[in-house]
This record gives structure tokens, C-alpha cells and sequence, in this order.
């Protein structure tokens, strides 16, 4: 950003950078990120042409559905960017942690542990990489929670390029509820 202020104002001296410049900048980065995924099979060692369309694929719908929730006004926190793979089977496995892995190694996603709320278990949550988020008009802040994307889901979007389903529109009915009584 300062080198191009500096040359921007020829020669003067540089005491804050504009916020034009700070945006351009920025949008360029995010840009330059995207290209970077979507040559990814030249970036990363062993990511074949088709497991670089599946990394496409998921972060293309990923975007899509982040962007969906910023307009529901139905949930507690729509600018959360970070998410946990839920109702994981054993079928589907492999190609959910294939494709994470490369997203790990090429730091387009990040990995951290959290406990489960309800139980306490040991959670995987991926944060994605900040810079892809300008490009498609997101805060790259977000808010400090996350969402699940059941591992079918996962994989309908990165191998069929299929959207994420909003909560509300999922008709999976197999998700495990609490249920409170109080008598």
C-alpha cells in the first residue's frame, strides 16, 4: 500500500494512505488469491486437474452460501465465516479430508480445535483464508462463530459444483435434537 502512495503522489511525502488506495489494493490481493486457487493444481505437489475443479467448486458455492446468509435476518449471526464438517460417515471421508488437506497445504483454509457446546468433544473448525472474501463483496471481519456443512453437502458442492443448503431449505431430517423436559 505505501509503495503505491508513494507513487502515486510523485515524489511527496506520505503520511497516511487514502481509503481508495487501502480498497484497491485489497481487492487486488483477493483477486490474485482467487487466481492462485484456481491454478491450484500447479501451485500444490500431487493436486490433479480434477481435485483442483472439486477445490473450485466448494469454495465457489462456500462464497455463495456466506453471501446467502448475510440477507437472512432469521439467524443470530450472519457474518460468520467459519465452519465445522457435521454428520460425518465413514463413505464419505476420504474426499472430505483429500480436499481439505490440499486447502490446508495451500492455506485457503485454516484449521483450528474447539469443543462441541453440547458435549464438549474435539471439534475440526476451518476458518477460510480472509483474501478470498473482498472479491465477493464480504467482510473479510466476519463474527467470531461458526456454522456446520454436513459432509454430504461438502461433497455435492465440490463434486457437482451443488449449493450448500441453507438451513432452512434442508430437508434432512436425520439431524439429532435436543430435547428438553421438565416435568
Amino acid at each position: 500500500m505505501y509503495e503505491k502512495e508513494v507513487s502515486n503522489r510523485a515524489g511527496e511525502k506520505v503520511e497516511f494512505i487514502p481509503d481508495p488506495t487501502q480498497s484497491d489494493i485489497i481487492k487486488q490481493s483477493s483477486l490474485d488469491f482467487w487466481n492462485k486457487l484456481r491454478n491450484i493444481d500447479s501451485e500444490i505437489e500431487d493436486c490433479s486437474a480434477d481435485l483442483s475443479k472439486y477445490i473450485n467448486n466448494f469454495f465457489n458455492q462456500l462464497m455463495i452460501y456466506l453471501r446467502k446468509r448475510l440477507g437472512e435476518e432469521s439467524i443470530a449471526e450472519p457474518r460468520a465465516l467459519n465452519f465445522i464438517i457435521s454428520q460425518r460417515i465413514k463413505d464419505h471421508d476420504d474426499r472430505v479430508n483429500e480436499i481439505i488437506d490440499f486447502c490446508l497445504r495451500s492455506t485457503l483454509l485454516y484449521k483450528r480445535t474447539v469443543s462441541h457446546k453440547n458435549d464438549g468433544t474435539k471439534l475440526d473448525l476451518y476458518v477460510p483464508n480472509r483474501l478470498l472474501l473482498p472479491t465477493h463483496g464480504l467482510d473479510p471481519h466476519g463474527q467470531y462463530s461458526h456454522f456446520p456443512i454436513p459432509a454430504k453437502s461438502f461433497i455435492e458442492a465440490a463434486y457437482n459444483n451443488k449449493a450448500i443448503p441453507f438451513f432452512k431449505d434442508d430437508d434432512d431430517t436425520n439431524v439429532e435434537q435436543l430435547e428438553f423436559n421438565f416435568e
